[in-house]
């Protein structure tokens, strides 16, 4: 007995993180130690609540397909903690194929199963190949095997859970540096205004992003949008958007059928739950109109003195509907101007008291704010938040102020890096 204990303390020592390795060696000892002639391993599967083989020793292959029902009486008497012995398999063919029987030769058999802080994670068993009667000492040795077992396989199993999260967290920091590298580095210099923008995902990865195109011969290009979802499935998506839209604005001017290409680009690559808001707009610097299309995005705001627009009309997210139609609109901007474009994390977002932030308050900073630079309102509109206290969320903004032709500007885009 101390021999087998020995053992298994070995393996457990040598081949505690490979679990494959781990289970062949712990059938293999069972059954030379408990000198019978084989043993076999089933796991727990969580999905089905079979018992399914994972390991045999001395039986063949044909016992490579056979598995426990949950619903059977053998498993119920397993998981009650109690030793299943069965002195002719023969006559149990719905829990042992009688092909497997005959090849691996066996008649009696005595299964325990393997628990872990009184949670079943599988069974170990051993049979003989004539009619046995299993003694107390033997059946002691099963469970003192079976109880070794156990631990080993929960500690190999948490060793994979944690190197699957180290590769995770691997693949989305990689996944955020691809994401930060999407987003704009710099804003097109454009005569008569000048342009903040900022943006940073809750997590590694999110669903929010912005763009400023250089249009040449047509002005600038503002882009917001924000992508159902979080995390990395978000992040794809909002890739696969910022793509499409870049695609045609570059060689269309008419928003409304730029935007049903964009619909109909992003449609065979979206599930049914998946789908984007998105805005977008081109300033015209030579006459300071502003056309645009909202595709069910938080309406972007013009704030001027005594006054707020909210700018409306397009039609339904993209990525939804085949037969989605857009509308454009146009605002004519004045001198002093901001044109804010932000996703719903500086609105939705619920702060101290169970209270969102909310659209009004966000109005009230901006106008608070509105005689200062781009860079400067951004700056404010997170101070309130924070004193505020509101949670965490993706949260996207880009603000533009309008300025006589000839005024000096400067220009500022934070990206997480």
């Amino acid at each position: 007995m101390l021999a087998a204990l020995e053992a298994v303390n070995r393996l457990l020592m040598e081949a505690a993180f490979d679990l494959p390795r781990l289970l062949q060696e712990i059938v293999r000892i069972t059954a030379e130690h408990m000198r019978v002639r084989g043993a076999a391993l089933r796991l727990l599967d969580a999905d089905t609540g079979a018992l399914v083989l994972e390991a045999t020793h001395g039986l063949g292959p044909a016992f490579t397909a056979s598995a426990h029902a949950r619903d059977s009486d053998l498993w119920q008497l397993l998981s009650s903690g109690e030793d299943v012995e069965i002195l002719d398999v023969r006559e149990h063919p719905e829990l042992f194929p009688a092909a497997a029987v005959r090849d691996a030769g066996v008649r009696s058999v005595l299964e325990g199963g393997l628990f872990r802080k009184g949670r079943l994670l599988g069974t170990l068993s051993v049979f003989t190949d004539e009619t046995h009667t299993f003694t107390p000492a033997e059946r002691h040795l099963l469970r003192l095997l079976a109880g070794q077992a156990a631990l080993g396989i929960e500690l190999a199993r948490l060793h994979q859970e944690r190197l699957a999260h180290q590769r995770l967290r691997q693949e989305l920091l990689l996944a955020a540096e691809v994401q930060a590298r999407m987003l704009p580095r710099r804003v097109p210099d454009v005569p008569g205004v000048s342009v903040a923008a900022w943006s940073r995902p809750w997590q590694e990865v999110g669903g929010d992003f912005y763009d400023l195109l250089e249009l040449p011969g047509r002005g600038l290009g503002l882009a917001i949008g924000d992508v159902s979802g979080k995390g990395l499935p978000a992040a794809l998506l909002m890739a696969a958007v910022r793509t499409a839209l870049r695609s045609q604005a570059e060689h269309l001017c008419w928003l409304p059928e730029m935007f049903r290409r964009v619909n109909q680009t992003l449609l065979p690559a979206t599930e049914a739950w998946q789908f984007a808001t998105l805005f977008y707009g081109v300033f015209d610097p030579l006459t300071r109109t502003f056309a645009y299309v909202n595709a069910g995005h938080n309406p972007p705001l013009v704030i001027r003195t005594g006054e707020t627009l909210r700018l409306e009309a397009g039609g339904i997210p993209v990525g939804l509907l085949p037969d989605a139609a857009y509308e454009t609109a146009t605002v004519r901007l004045r001198e002093g101007d901001l044109l804010v474009l932000y996703t719903d994390g500086f609105t939705d977002v619920v702060c101290e008291g169970d209270e969102v932030f909310g659209e009004e308050r966000l109005c009230r900073t901006l106008h608070a704010h509105a005689g200062k630079d781009p860079e400067a309102v951004i700056a404010a509109v997170q101070a309130a938040m924070e004193e505020a206290g509101c949670g965490g969320d993706d949260r996207t903004i880009v603000v533009m102020k309008v300025h006589p032709p000839d005024a000096q500007t400067q220009n500022h885009v934070s990206n997480p890096s």
